[in-house]
């Protein structure tokens, strides 16, 4: 779609991020104001080409989105491409896209599933509300119809340049970066509770260690960050205590 084609965003970039599609591909796009972008593409970082995976394969996804990042000029914002109907797997991904950042980078919402709504900007209005009662909250939005067919091409239009818009207004100036090492291990240090939202604490310690260990921590690290978690959540229950 913001290559010019046909096909429906899911899009990131260095420059930008977005959830939808794991294996993550980079695309080059130029903006109409000239701007040039590099977009990540890529899935829900606990999915994989066949759906849901386990909490070490979301960890080798993280890996290689962090390896491929790292090696870029850094992130300027998150688009987080969603159907117009909250599910779990949404605010799941949510948190996880957040926590991948550290909550340091501009996050949006881009809505598809709407070709059929004649009034998009009208259907954020109804349904923003649902999104901050599921906890997502973000800098801004962009309701789109995101395929082009025989009947819909000025809103299909309208929708490439609300999207284009939505970057410039958004993005940061100055992409945010991490040594590709310090941001794995930061990031799943994070994630590790989401991932195993049901599991008990001394469960995720081990997983969180497991999976550094699979991906080439050396293990006097992935013992330190085991211990950085521990400490985070005794911290966020004292805290919870207050």
């Amino acid at each position: 779609m913001l290559d010019g084609g046909p096909t429906e965003v899911a899009k990131t970039s260095s420059d930008i991020i977005a959830g939808r599609t794991f294996k993550s591909e980079p695309y080059d796009v130029t903006t109409p104001s000239g701007r040039k972008l590099t977009l990540w593409d890529t899935v829900g970082l606990d999915e994989g080409p066949t759906g849901r995976v386990t909490a070490l394969a979301a960890m080798k996804n993280i890996r290689v989105l962090t390896l491929q990042l790292a090696a870029s000029k850094g992130l300027s914002l998150i688009i987080y491409v969603v159907r117009g109907s909250l599910v779990g797997s949404i605010i799941k991904n949510y948190l996880l896209f957040k926590a991948f950042c550290d909550d340091k980078v501009p996050f949006v919402l881009v809505v598809t599933g709407l070709d059929g709504e004649p009034d998009r900007a009208g259907w954020w209005t109804r349904n923003e509300k649902y999104f901050h009662q599921a906890g997502i909250h973000s800098d801004g939005h962009a309701c789109i119809v995101a395929t082009k067919d025989d009947y819909n091409g000025e809103a299909y239009a309208e929708s490439v340049r609300d999207v284009f818009e939505l970057i410039k207004t958004t993005s940061s100036q100055d992409p945010w970066k991490v040594d590709n090492k310090n941001w794995f291990i930061q990031t799943v240090i994070n994630v590790v509770a989401i991932l195993l939202a049901s599991s008990k604490p001394s469960e995720r310690s081990k997983v969180l260690y497991r999976g550094l260990i699979e991906n080439d921590v050396e293990e006097d690290e992935a013992k330190a960050a085991v211990k950085i978690y521990k400490l985070k959540l005794k911290s966020a229950r004292a805290g919870g205590r207050k």
